[in-house]
């Protein structure tokens, strides 16, 4: 199951606790992340891909739109 990063965790990773700036942050370190109500949100394998060196494999998401 994976794990979403906790707010502490990712206080600690980019060093701010204002979102634009953990975004920035994250950007930077070319850390994926999806925005919900503006606030970042961070899988916690690809904290540990990056910590690793790992290339970091972004979550792949349906086409819904050829759906009726």
């Amino acid at each position: 199951m994976t794990t979403i990063l906790p707010k502490a965790d990712l206080v600690e990773l980019t060093g701010y606790h204002l979102a634009a700036k953990q975004k920035n942050v994250l950007d930077q370190l070319g850390i994926p992340y999806k925005e919900v109500s503006g606030r970042p949100i961070v899988l916690s394998e690809h904290v540990t891909a990056w910590v690793e060196g790992r290339k970091i494999k972004k979550s792949v998401e349906p086409d819904f739109s050829m759906v009726r």
